[in-house]
């Protein structure tokens, strides 16, 4: 359905400027690539163009400006008119960016999210097994456990998207307490090419072949103080 009325920018504001930037890189190169990305192309150059006009970046603070989540989101609006894969993986580099400005961790505040804000880096979110979890859904499927300096991680995320070989995505794994009865999770940032870190390819799935939709197996990965996003996770 079209915007509403209520919803559009003023063209010659910050917000029209950039919305008619997202569009044109809709309506130009996307629009010629939307079949090819159905069928399985992933389209890091445009997910590039769209975060350099400051698409994917409009919802934080971080980009010298208060975050604007409408905008980010009618920025996803504009896109996902033209192919709806790459409207959610918009979502998908704009909710990393998230995490990673409230990590607090200057390891990934400051190098690390301007190159994510840049589209120099491209990730996503695995928090779909947490979030089920929390509501008791399913059982957390990444565990940890304490060792010198950081944290061994091991487990497997059956979809994960907006991921590639050298690309990340924010993760949340359960911590072996021992005989404690308080819940203790971490989340981290989840570097795909890190040793103990495998991705495998996903079974076909209709409208998802573009999306750098991954399994990610993981196998006594360590995860030190520079990747933390929060720990513990719950107040995060």
């Amino acid at each position: 359905a079209d915007i509403p009325t209520a919803m559009t920018c003023e063209p010659a504001s910050p917000a029209g400027t950039l919305l008619a930037a997202v569009q044109a890189v809709a309506q130009g190169p996307l629009k010629q690539q939307a079949e090819a990305i159905d069928r399985g192309l992933y389209p890091a150059s445009i997910l590039r163009d769209l975060a350099q006009v400051g698409a994917m970046s409009a919802h934080l603070d971080a980009a010298g400006r208060p975050g604007d989540y409408g905008l980010a989101i009618r920025a996803m609006a504009e896109v996902s008119r033209v192919c709806g894969a790459t409207g959610f993986m918009m979502w998908c580099q704009a909710v990393c960016g998230l995490y990673l400005q409230h990590s607090g961790n200057p390891a990934l505040t400051g190098e690390v999210l301007q190159a994510h804000l840049r589209g120099e880096g491209l990730g996503g979110t695995a928090l779909s097994n947490p979030m089920k979890s929390y509501a008791q859904i399913e059982h957390m499927l990444l565990r940890a456990r304490a060792v010198d300096g950081g944290y061994l991680v091991s487990g497997t995320l059956p979809w994960v998207s907006n991921l590639g070989p050298h690309q990340y995505c924010g993760a949340i794994a359960s911590v072996d307490v021992g005989s404690s009865d308080e819940p203790h999770e971490v989340m981290f940032l989840l570097r795909c090419d890190a040793p103990g870190v495998e991705m495998r390819e996903c079974p076909s799935f209709s409208g998802m072949e573009g999306t750098g939709t991954y399994a990610l197996r993981l196998t006594d990965h360590f995860v030190g103080a520079e990747q933390i996003i929060a720990d513990p996770t719950r107040p995060f």
